[in-house]
């Protein structure tokens, strides 16, 4: 495939890109959901920290070390937490701002660590109030509280510290809350290489299969390219031949210019026989160019007599078929009729009796029988030659290959004819095969009936 190379890369670039493009942007979906989620359960814990009604000296011995105290209020704050969800005898939790959250994101609000400090704006002094989870010094508390406040923003994020923050005037004072965002940071992080180690797999196995798929879809591309490759090439060679004999023949004319036309005869006959083969192979080959390139429906027709076709081809052939020492047997099936193009389904016909007469041995029979089954019709030639070999087979109906290289300048063929049988019958849905029967080769042609539309399956430009 070195001429399709570029273009299966080309296809592959432009599918990955696309994939990579959808691949990060589910990425980024799911990440943002989770910033999104996190952002309003960290929202939410906020909201219940700044409107707590629970000190810390409600439940804190002042007499305590500064760890004694921040343990029992973090014990006093799950038991809260674990109260208001079983309880619900109690005064109404505090007011939430997210009220779209779950139950288990309303769980998870309460849970998240955090602190809120009343700040006095006269004496610019700070008085830690409430703690969950968080242990967090007196000094610490103030200097959050200040660095929050000459910020001059009522909510956002300290990065420094994985903190949010919140700012709410009341009576008290200005209470600020803060939550502690690392244990999220963290699970995003996780979440995070997560999700790349999924993109990078997922990225990897598209390559592989957007790669072989490729492959397979431009295949019959490289098939076509080669085969029109193989056909430019044996057309050249078989329009050499000729060529080169007519050149030559006009070369000696031209060198006896004195001698009368009847002296040369002879080469004036040579340089017409092989103007005629050619002109012959040049028609062979604008039939089956004109198949290659034929793309529209081949319109509903009247019907057909095809039955008539085939006497009437049988009759111009017994001639042909004496002259090579054969006799033609026929068991045609009468009023058979079918929609298509007249004048290939004679040259289909045509192709056939002609072939059988050329490669039937002497004294032998050729026998045409013409039927319907199955709604198709049913059109063979047989003639007793020498079976072929299954690869002979398989080649038959390849463009300008002969079974008998011996016999091609005897019988005047260029490995067309079969050809050009095939794609008739391709033309008309149908199809041609060949097999060895007991005692020679049989041609079997099978074409629907009906006068439906019917449309070229053509296997490629060739």
């Amino acid at each position: 495939m070195t001429r399709l190379k570029p273009l299966t890369r080309r296809f592959s670039i432009i599918n990955m890109v696309t994939i990579t493009t959808l691949l990060l942007l589910i990425l980024a979906l799911i990440i943002g959901g989770n910033v999104r989620h996190n952002n309003l359960i960290a929202s939410e814990a906020l909201n219940i920290l700044v409107h707590s009604t629970n000190p810390m000296n409600q439940f804190i011995d002042p007499s305590s070390t500064q760890t004694d105290r921040f343990q029992d209020a973090n014990r006093q704050t799950q038991l809260q937490i674990d109260q208001d969800d079983t309880d619900t005898t109690n005064e109404p939790p505090p007011p939430t701002t997210n009220s779209t959250l779950d139950a288990q994101a309303q769980k998870a609000a309460r849970a998240l660590p955090g602190i809120v400090v009343l700040w006095d704006k006269e004496t610019e002094t700070s008085n830690l109030l409430f703690s969950r989870n968080m242990n967090t010094s007196d000094a610490s508390a103030h200097k959050l509280a200040k660095e929050v406040l000459e910020s001059g923003r009522t909510e956002g994020n300290l990065p420094t510290y994985k903190l949010s923050f919140l700012v709410r005037e009341t009576p008290e004072g200005t209470k600020i809350a803060f939550v502690d965002r690392a244990p999220e940071t963290a699970s995003q992080i996780n979440l995070l290489l997560a999700c790349l180690s999924g993109f990078i797999v997922a990225w990897g196995l598209f390559l592989i299969v957007i790669w072989r798929l490729s492959l397979w879809a431009f295949r019959p591309v490289e098939e076509a390219w080669q085969q029109q490759r193989q056909f430019i090439a044996d057309a050249s060679h078989e329009l050499k031949t000729p060529l080169t004999v007519i050149l030559a023949n006009m070369h000696i004319l031209k060198s006896h210019p004195n001698e009368s036309i009847s002296d040369q005869a002879r080469w004036i006959d040579s340089a017409n026989q092989e103007a005629l083969r050619m002109k012959k192979l040049v028609a062979d080959m604008l039939i089956l160019a004109r198949n290659d390139a034929r793309e529209e429906i081949l319109p509903a027709t009247n019907a057909i007599a095809l039955s008539d076709l085939v006497t009437g081809s049988i009759l111009s052939f017994e001639a042909v078929a004496l002259e090579h020492d054969c006799y033609m047997e026929e068991n045609i099936t009468p009023n058979l009729t079918l929609s298509g193009d007249t004048a290939q389904l004679q040259e289909l016909i045509n192709i056939l009796l002609d072939n059988a007469c050329k490669y039937a041995p002497p004294n032998s029979i050729i026998t045409v029988n013409l039927y319907q089954q199955d709604k198709k019709i049913h059109l063979t030639v047989h003639n007793n030659s020498e079976p072929l070999s299954k690869d002979t087979l398989s080649h038959l109906f390849e463009r300008f290959y002969r079974a008998d290289q011996s016999r091609t300048r005897e019988t005047g063929g260029y490995g067309l004819g079969l050809a050009i049988a095939e794609s008739i019958c391709q033309y008309h849905q149908g199809n041609i095969t060949a097999y060895n029967d007991n005692d020679g080769i049989t041609f079997h042609v099978t074409l629907p009936v009906g006068k439906k539309r019917l449309q070229k399956t053509s296997k490629g430009t060739e």
